[in-house]
């Protein structure tokens, strides 16, 4: 645990949930000083017994100060937080001060790209940041079962289906989670929402179906991306997971062992056993794919051309070849009939869901410095032409983004005419993709 040597205090910077509390307690208990700054609207366990700072976002001066006050060493950055609206912050002079390194930070976009800012961040202000894993063990996903449950041969195959997926997204810094069922058929991916709401959406869609069985129970498996810091971006599972694995009627979770922290460990794994829902740590193979430096910047090879009267920006022409570089992926694996891209950032991809529904689900949320959808912006990149209709047409007029791309063969025959004059109506840009040098995933 030790970095350094001599006393060390950590800074524990909270958001939501039990994992804040959790490591401050581990962290006490190993002999270290601890200083809590939360973020208020975020932030939700007791730390009355600790230490501790409220602020809100945008006051960088003041976390600053906190740390510097209590003398901290070592900096460990956890806990949930929603993207801020920046309509809605309280800045103070230390954010004014920070101002460049933080639109540098905003302007990235992507989970990945943002918290990679913010520890650079605070590494160039003399903290060690470091991971939760690595100052509180106990509270990662061990290999094996955790509870009674055990996974069977069948679920194991079930599983590796899901950690092969997983292994093809991880160029693109797409979601860290997948729920697979039991014919292998991918009912989830997740993009922007995160995973509670993935579950969700398969509870919805299973009821929906009015056969919720129709392809097996299946497994949620969840895993980081290659190259991601683990240091501020640990997947992590707790209690409602479970909760909301059941409303889906899932059989289990699988989770890349020590690589996914447990929120309130005893009570997940009580509640699976209560449920009899399997909870799993898993080993992951060695990387079959690019990992996400070497695919990040690279020209794809794809041929972009604008067919729209509205002629788009040129991030539109990298996002819409990014995004047949996503759908070409996922293919081997029987899904993802469209993806939605922003600055070349993926938030969300089909999966049995219809494009309309995409951009709604995508609708609903945002982007880090994205504080609502004035400006348009993102391509929905659909796979088959045929599925461009008039309703498609007007969900991402609806949704606020920039327009739509079209994946094309030697046997397409184009848009079709009316959808064409729809989209030129509603100012929105359109493009052919053909050609990329596409990273294919190995079903």
């Amino acid at each position: 645990m030790m970095a350094r040597g001599g006393q060390r205090t950590f800074g524990i910077l909270a958001g939501g949930g039990s994992l804040p509390l959790e490591i401050a307690v581990s962290v006490r208990a190993r002999g270290a000083s601890v200083h809590i700054v939360a973020f208020r609207n975020e932030a939700d366990a007791d730390f009355s017994d600790f230490p501790l700072t409220w602020v809100y976002w945008g006051q960088v001066g003041a976390i600053l100060a906190a740390f510097s006050k209590a003398k901290c060493t070592d900096l460990v950055i956890v806990g949930s937080v929603s993207r801020p609206d920046l309509g809605r912050l309280r800045p103070d002079f230390g954010l004014f001060a920070a101002l460049p390194s933080a639109l540098r930070i905003l302007a990235a976009g992507g989970d990945d790209s943002v918290l990679r800012g913010v520890t650079k961040f605070f590494e160039q202000k003399g903290y060690c940041v470091v991971g939760p894993g690595d100052v509180a063990p106990e509270l990662l996903i061990g290999p094996g079962p955790l509870g009674v449950g055990k996974p069977s041969a069948e679920d194991d195959a079930t599983i590796a289906h899901g950690l092969r997926l997983l292994e093809a997204l991880s160029p693109y810094d797409v979601g860290q989670t997948v729920v697979v069922s039991e014919d292998l058929s991918v009912e989830a991916i997740e993009g922007i929402e995160g995973t509670d709401a993935m579950l969700s959406r398969v509870a919805e869609g299973r009821r929906a179906s009015q056969n919720l069985l129709a392809g097996g129970r299946g497994f949620l498996i969840k895993a980081p991306k290659r190259g991601q810091d683990m240091r501020v971006d640990l997947p992590a599972i707790g209690p409602d997971t479970v909760k909301n694995a059941t409303e889906a009627n899932l059989k289990g979770l699988a989770l890349q062992a020590g690589h996914v922290l447990a929120a309130n460990k005893q009570q997940l794994i009580a509640n699976a056993d209560a449920q009899g829902v399997i909870v799993v740590g898993v080993m992951r193979d060695a990387p079959a794919v690019r990992a996400p430096d070497e695919v990040q910047g690279r020209d794809s090879g794809a041929r972009v051309e604008i067919i729209s009267q509205l002629k788009p920006r040129k991030v539109f022409s990298a996002d819409s070849a990014l995004g047949t570089q996503v759908l070409q992926a996922v293919s081997a694996f029987g899904t993802g009939g469209a993806v939605v891209v922003t600055r070349g950032h993926v938030l969300g991809i089909e999966t049995g869901e219809d494009i309309e529904a995409l951009c709604q689900r995508i609708a609903r949320r945002k982007q880090w410095g994205a504080a609502h959808w004035s400006r348009r912006r993102g391509v929905v990149v659909v796979r088959d032409e045929k599925n461009v209709t008039l309703d498609v047409v007007a969900a991402i007029d609806e949704a606020g983004f920039a327009g739509l791309a079209v994946m094309v063969g030697s046997s397409s025959q184009g848009i079709d005419p009316g959808c064409l004059a729809a989209i030129n109506a509603a100012g929105l840009s359109a493009a052919r993709v053909e050609g990329a040098d596409l990273g294919r995933g190995s079903a």
